[in-house]
């Protein structure tokens, strides 16, 4: 995330472009919809500085939500009836799923200090721009530093190695310590292990499955071996027993205790796991490689963002 400084800078510019919209047609409070996806300190910053927002404009109200793993389901119901909050999350779909619901805000004075790398993500070639992203998603694994050296242990860089280390922490730890902690009986963590996963084995320099992907002619018989890998990791003990019932906070629980050496989530269970024990020491790596020679790398895109609502043109007219 930004610093709260500009994190605060940059909610205002998005709450501003509507109060100038609605303020002109309103005479009393205005009351602006914002929802987001992100949880935890995340969404309690969030409400934070909308608070301070409000405080210090007492003719805006600000109804914030932040239902956590209900978002996506909730955002599908409001597509459906056409009926979105005035500015709201897009969760890494701001053009293909979110891009027909949201203003233009090339006009905005953040917009041309939008990185390189999220240009391609969040405008099209027509130059428009979805969203204001806040921050950029970078993801992969995390492990336990001092478990690591503890064992005399690298961090894995292969799907080979990654098999190796994970047999040898049962070992060393008598199977006392899971090597993966996935928290399966949420909607999200084991379908985001295979995104992660799934990235390396189709998107790789030797053969990169994107534009099959794209236009339709994927040969998905490349994809059975990602299916089997993943059967792999629980058949040789790499998972929790319990991963499709245990939940994402028993991961950052297990993770916190030193129960759980890593976890293929991203840097954000180390924020909730230092909430738990602040003594943890956590290590980040890239996702490792999936075929042969490739290197490892990290899985990135669209993370914290905000559009408007398209509804405010339809006002402006």
């Amino acid at each position: 995330m930004l610093r709260k400084g500009s994190l605060l800078i940059t909610v205002f510019s998005l709450v501003v472009t509507l109060v100038g919209t609605f303020s002109a047609r309103a005479a009393n409070t205005v009351t602006l919809t914002v929802s987001t996806n992100v949880v935890g300190d995340s969404a309690k910053t969030l409400q934070s500085l909308m608070d301070k927002f409000t405080a210090a404009n007492p003719d805006i109200k600000i109804d914030f939500s932040a239902p956590g793993k209900d978002y996506e389901a909730q955002m599908k119901v409001k597509m459906a009836a056409n009926d979105m909050p005035d500015v709201f999350s897009t969760h890494g779909w701001a053009k293909i799923r979110y891009g027909d619901f949201l203003m233009d805000l090339r006009d905005q004075p953040w917009a041309s200090k939008i990185v390189a790398a999220m240009k391609p993500i969040v405008t099209d070639d027509a130059g428009k721009v979805y969203v204001l992203p806040f921050d950029q998603d970078k993801v992969g694994p995390v492990f336990n530093i001092d478990l690591f050296n503890q064992w005399g242990l690298k961090p894995p860089t292969t799907w080979d190695e990654l098999l190796s280390v994970c047999d040898a922490i049962k070992t060393k730890s008598g199977g006392k310590v899971i090597p993966i902690h996935v928290g399966g009986a949420d909607n999200w963590p084991l379908g985001h292990m295979l995104d992660l996963f799934s990235d390396q084995l189709l998107i790789s320099p030797a053969k990169n499955q994107a534009q099959a992907l794209l236009d339709g002619t994927f040969d998905w018989s490349v994809y059975l071996p990602m299916a089997q890998k993943l059967l792999d990791l629980q058949q040789k003990g790499c998972l929790n027993p319990d991963a499709t019932t245990a939940k994402y906070d028993d991961s950052a629980k297990a993770f916190a205790s030193g129960k759980a050496a890593m976890g293929i989530y991203g840097p954000f269970i180390v924020q909730d796991a230092l909430s738990i024990n602040p003594n943890l020491h956590a290590g980040f790596i890239p996702v490792p490689a999936m075929v042969a020679g490739d290197t490892p790398t990290f899985t990135g895109g669209e993370k914290t963002t905000f559009g408007i609502w398209m509804h405010i043109n339809n006002l402006i007219r």
